[in-house]
């Protein structure tokens, strides 16, 4: 995510890759009866983009769809944060998240 600091009502660039759904060492068989790996990894499909401050509500920034290679980039608005702090930016249903203070 850059930039790491903002303030309320600048825009800020997210990104993430190797979002997929399912496994990717699951076997089969091959026609010619040897084990094969078999690839069923979709891309994640409705990733909210959130941002959460200690003791208060999250709030929603974006909500995407990750490509077939599994990554996304979405441009979003840094919210009011009455005071400023630091909080989490995180991609619902995945481990990625990032620190992003806001300035008052």
């Amino acid at each position: 995510m850059e930039p790491v600091t903002a303030a309320a009502g600048d825009s800020v660039t997210v990104t993430g890759e190797g979002l997929f759904d399912g496994c990717a060492d699951v076997s089969g068989v091959g026609p010619d009866g040897t084990v094969v790996a078999v690839e069923t990894q979709e891309p994640h499909e409705g990733v909210a983009i959130v941002f959460s401050l200690p003791g208060r509500e999250p709030v929603t920034l974006a909500t995407v769809d990750a490509s077939e290679s599994g990554s996304f980039t979405v441009e979003v608005t840094v919210p009011d944060v009455d005071g400023g702090g630091t909080g989490l930016v995180e991609a619902t249903g995945t481990f990625a998240e990032a620190e992003l203070t806001v300035t008052p």
